[in-house]
């Protein structure tokens, strides 16, 4: 508490005014002494320093869980571009080296299917050098699997699309098993020219039971529930297209160019 200099002589006032003066430093509070200065000045160089770590470190953390979702966004697109184009190893109609590819999940059982795969030759005729047609197995049927044996079997000996169309072609008269369908098959066999033991030992031995199974996991991995299914570029369009509106999409790539 100030003193009161009023109730003071003037040689009390002096005296306590050459106190004052002399003990000024002392009397000073904590945070104006030189040692309070250099603590206040310490503590806001480490919050200082705090805060720019906190900020570091934050942009670290989002940096690092932006990088994994890019990861896995780019793994999942990685993917799914996998599941669609398939091993490489199905068969196609165009070009290798297409404006325009689609992805054909079909089954040679399937009437849909089977309304849709004359218009394949015509797409590719107005586009031979921009598209490509490729056709991947998604067996949904009793006999669908043994259709697709065929198919295979035959492109073993050059024949793949001339079994193709014979198997649509003739759709009607596939409804059998066993070795009805057998017969049947094999008389469609006979009519391309194909060596008869050589095909019998494909289709009899499975031999390419693994690729069919290959494009129907991935046909389930793409949650496709039916055929025909078709991605074009990528783009996922289900279900039988008539071929002025297959055309019509097809103008959205091409314009009106043929």
């Amino acid at each position: 508490m100030p003193a009161d200099l009023s109730n003071m002589s003037l040689e009390e006032r002096a005296k306590y005014l050459e106190l004052k003066e002399k003990y000024k430093k002392k009397l000073l509070p904590w945070y104006k002494k030189w040692w309070g200065i250099l603590i206040l000045v310490t503590l806001g160089i480490i919050l200082i320093l705090a805060t720019a770590a906190t900020i570091y470190v934050y942009r670290q953390v989002k940096t690092i869980n932006n990088t994994a979702a890019n990861t896995e966004q780019f793994n999942s697109q990685k993917a799914l571009d996998a599941a669609i184009a398939g091993p490489g190893t199905n068969y196609f109609l165009g070009t290798e080296a297409p404006t325009l590819t689609i992805v054909e999940f079909s089954d040679f059982a399937c009437p849909y299917c089977q309304e849709s795969h004359s218009i394949l030759a015509n797409i590719v005729k107005k586009y031979p050098d921009k598209i490509k047609i490729v056709y991947r197995d998604l067996p949904l049927h009793e006999n669908s699997t043994e259709l697709a044996l065929a198919a295979r079997c035959a492109g073993e000996q050059g024949k793949f699309w001339e079994m193709h169309d014979q198997l649509f072609n003739n759709q009607s008269i596939l409804t059998g098993t066993g070795d009805t369908l057998k017969t049947t098959i094999y008389g469609l066999a006979g009519t391309l020219g194909l060596n008869a033991a050589n095909f019998d030992s494909c289709y009899t031995n499975k031999k390419y039971l693994a690729n069919i199974s290959t494009d129907y996991q991935d046909a389930t991995s793409l949650k496709l529930k039916g055929t025909p299914s078709w991605f074009l570029n990528g783009k996922l369009i289900t279900g039988y297209i008539p071929e002025s509106d297959f055309m019509n999409l097809l103008s959205l790539y091409f314009g009106n160019s043929k």
